[in-house]
């Protein structure tokens, strides 16, 4: 789900991890509750901005698509538990 979907939408970590939920038969509580935490660590969900804060940074894209994906699998794991 590289780049928000093609298009700078919704990061593709939390696209991704969102499906997780769903194959794991968590509901909307779930979900909700990703997005937000999601959002409070990066203060957004939408690739385009998340690329242009880690671009203000200094950080490299590769870092920080690695680092936004390894933050969803932090929250995945919290919320399956």
């Amino acid at each position: 789900f590289g780049s928000g979907m093609r298009h700078g939408s919704t990061c593709g970590a939390v696209t991704g991890a969102l499906m997780v939920l769903g194959l794991a038969g968590k509901g909307a509580d779930e979900a909700t509750a990703l997005m937000r935490r999601f959002r409070e660590k990066n203060q957004v969900l939408d690739c385009a901005n998340l690329l242009r804060l880690a671009k203000e940074r200094g950080e490299e894209r590769k870092c920080h698509c690695d680092r936004m994906v390894y933050e969803a699998v932090e929250l995945l794991e919290d919320l399956l538990k």
